[in-house]
């Protein structure tokens, strides 16, 4: 239940952040020991200070550029915690005017 509150909040916010006619790419890998998820989309794309505070409880990036306009700032540091919690790491990267991606990756726990 958990990692799918991971998946809904990344995708989730994928949607609020990609403008009209954009796009969203989500992909899966499964190796031996873990299995990794990416989810892009196409937008406004994220600072690279923004980038390094985006997990931070109570943290929202650029208001002005928002769609979310009722979020606190807690989903991304709920998804970080999640993945902290199965041993995991997730990362964020960006390029202004093209594209925010988030990927996670969980080991396999035996």
């Amino acid at each position: 239940d958990l990692l799918q509150q991971v998946v809904y909040n990344l995708f989730d916010n994928a949607v609020k952040f990609t403008p009209e006619n954009g796009r969203i790419t989500v992909a899966a890998q499964r190796s031996a020991e873990s299995t990794k998820v990416t989810i892009r989309n196409s937008g406004a794309g994220v600072s690279e200070e923004e980038i390094a505070r985006i997990f931070e409880r109570f943290y929202k990036v650029d208001k002005s550029r928002s769609f979310d306009t009722k979020g606190v700032g807690l989903g991304l540091y709920i998804v970080k915690t999640i993945i902290n919690m199965h041993e995991g790491e997730i990362t964020a990267s960006s390029k202004q005017g093209e594209y925010t991606e988030f990927s996670f990756e969980i080991p396999f726990i035996s």
